[in-house]
């Protein structure tokens, strides 16, 4: 059965309450850290705990079935968005370096941002996530490639990071 166990996976994204009943004693301290000015690694905002629960929701929750992709992985908690849901390219580049530092096998973002039609895709994060895909010890980095379409009348292009060459992106 492929549980996640010996796995990595970093969370980019809005922290997670580590009083969840499916976290509660999971996270280990080392493993959770804020690149947001002034908040710790702690979600004022619900949408990283969400995540973190499709990413690695317990094997056997107190409450309801099996959720989470991988219940058995080792869960970076990197928080990169604020309490409100935003952040910077610089807050979340320092999370992808941190997290491929603490050794990565696999980091999420759901999140992006818009690009207009004909606008490249960022060289920030392909450069990133190039020098890392290959080698000894690659890191897939996984991102959501937005819903900034509006079907009809408007398509929108995959937004950044998930637009990004090296980057999977991963659509709902």
């Amino acid at each position: 059965q492929w549980t996640g166990r010996g796995i990595k996976v970093a969370v980019l994204d809005t922290g997670c309450s580590p009083t969840h009943p499916d976290f509660v004693g999971r996270i280990k301290a080392k493993n959770a850290i804020s690149f947001v000015t002034g908040e710790a690694p702690v979600d004022g905002h619900g949408h990283g705990t969400h995540v973190c629960g499709t990413v690695a929701g317990p094997l056997r929750p107190k409450n309801g079935a099996r959720y989470g992709i991988a219940p058995d992985c080792e869960l970076l908690v990197v928080k990169v968005l604020s309490n409100s849901g935003a952040g910077y390219d610089s807050w979340i580049l320092k999370g992808l370096n941190w997290a491929i530092a603490q050794g990565a096998d696999v980091i999420n973002m759901s999140l992006g941002s818009a690009r207009r039609v004909g606008e490249p895709a960022s060289l920030k994060y392909e450069a990133l996530a190039r020098n890392h895909l290959t080698g000894p010890n690659p890191t897939v980095i996984v991102a959501a490639a937005g819903n900034d379409s509006n079907r009809p009348p408007s398509v929108a292009p995959v937004g950044n990071p998930a637009a990004c060459p090296s980057i999977m992106a991963v659509a709902a």
